[in-house]
């Protein structure tokens, strides 16, 4: 186990995040994504602690942001807003001097077997091998993004593109992340793996965040089969299927706030 994470645990849900969480947008703030892995972890030792009917796994997490996540210490809170034997409702908020700056709302459903129903319409994408490194994520600012390795499919654009993503940083120092949350501390990278625009002339940051699983991740790995898409009143979505090396296991979104920083102040 790697004994670099991106967060410090405190005790009593207070927390304090490392350089390794600085954002690509702003060095100054958290990255996004090392803030859902954290957020999975206390929805996954909440719902650990909380007991109940055993069989129900986490189907869709959606997280807001509500603004800028400040670097340091902060405070998580968690509770079970809508109870159940087979489906319950768990949301959680990111609390810094009082304001709550990212809330997540997460659907656990019970499972069952379904295995004669079984398909997938998702297509696979090629793997991490087959794939080239891809230096162009280096050139992101943040510590988050140069802690991670990226590899790149030959058949990417602008746009539309194929990424694999991996990082030895553990979610929080001295324990290994549960696979889902190891995924969701990586998978909010989506939006800047294949813009459609140079990041240095365009911003466009995204303020949610939803996963639907359809099964629950496995690996180091995270794959991406991106799809971006901005219309032309300054908002778009970045829409992507989710890969582990077994192959597609859900899909992410992601609204955009786009704005042209050519020669002006933004």
């Amino acid at each position: 186990m790697t004994t670099r994470a991106f967060y410090r645990d405190l005790g009593a849900g207070r927390f304090e995040s490392t350089e390794l969480a600085s954002g690509a947008w702003d060095p100054s703030v958290q990255h996004m994504a090392a803030a859902c892995g954290l957020m999975t972890r206390e929805l996954e030792r909440h719902a650990e602690e909380e007991g109940g009917p055993a069989g129900k796994r986490f189907a869709r997490l959606s997280f807001d942001i509500l603004g800028a996540i400040p670097a340091g210490r902060f405070q998580v809170t968690v509770e079970t807003t809508r109870p159940g034997r087979t489906i319950e409702l768990i949301e959680a908020s990111m609390v810094h001097e009082g304001r709550a700056v990212l809330h997540v709302r997460a659907w656990r459903l019970m499972t069952s077997d379904t295995t004669p129903l079984a398909g997938i319409e998702d297509e696979a994408i090629p793997q991490p091998a087959e794939c080239e490194a891809y230096p162009e994520m280096d050139r992101w600012p943040g510590e988050y993004m140069s802690a991670a390795s990226y590899r790149l499919s030959a058949r990417s654009r602008p746009g539309r593109g194929v990424v694999w993503m991996t990082t030895d940083v553990d979610v929080v120092a001295g324990e290994e992340p549960s696979p889902l949350a190891k995924a969701l501390s990586m998978a909010d990278t989506t939006n800047g793996v294949m813009p459609r625009g140079n990041k240095d002339e365009w911003l466009f940051p995204n303020v949610d965040f939803t996963v639907h699983l359809y099964r629950l991740p496995e690996g180091e790995w995270i794959g991406f089969d991106v799809r971006q898409s901005i219309g032309t009143d300054g908002i778009g979505v970045t829409s992507t299927v989710l890969h582990d090396r077994r192959g597609p296991y859900g899909r992410a979104e992601q609204i955009l706030t786009v704005r042209d920083r050519r020669d002006k102040e933004v």
